[in-house]
């Protein structure tokens, strides 16, 4: 999961803008809780609908539904009865293309 998951470092982040050329660079999070109605919505985006799918498709021994039902079962079993409330952070970077 850090594939799709793990690119936070915000110096970082903004670092690599900068060097791409873009100017201003600002920065600035946010937070939310979501509430889902059902696991296997957010598990088949979590499984599915990230690069780690590809993986399970070559390697596991099981079908990339059968992990997404296990990984339904685990997000119920750790936030409790349906529907799930789920914080979640985005970063959100903004910056300027410098005039020719």
């Amino acid at each position: 999961m850090t594939t799709p998951f793990g690119f936070y470092d915000i110096d970082h982040i903004k670092a690599l803008i900068t060097q791409s050329g873009l100017n201003d660079v600002t920065c600035h999070t946010v937070s939310e809780e979501i509430e889902i109605p059902e696991a296997a919505r957010i598990s088949k985006g979590f499984v599915e609908g990230n690069p780690g799918v590809l993986e399970i498709n070559e390697r596991a021994t099981v079908a990339a539904s059968v992990v997404t039902k296990a990984t339904a079962d685990a997000l119920e079993k750790v936030y409790g009865p349906l529907p799930l409330k789920l914080a979640f952070q985005e970063i959100v970077f903004t910056a300027t293309k410098p005039a020719k």
